[in-house]
């Protein structure tokens, strides 16, 4: 899903799939990128703690 910003740039909702430290450097990625906003996430492996959609 997009949303127009000023001057007909879109806007990129993403949501966060991986954890760990490529999940850490990805989602620092997305944080810092004007054009995308982090819309949600996922723990994708069971034996992690808390709950698994943040």
């Amino acid at each position: 899903m997009t949303e127009p910003l000023r001057h007909g740039v879109q806007r990129y909702r993403v949501a966060q799939w991986v954890t760990g430290n490529i999940g850490a450097r990805t989602m620092r990625a997305v944080l810092e990128h004007p054009n995308l906003t982090l819309a949600g996430g996922v723990r994708p492996y069971a034996g992690q703690s808390g709950p698994g959609y943040w």
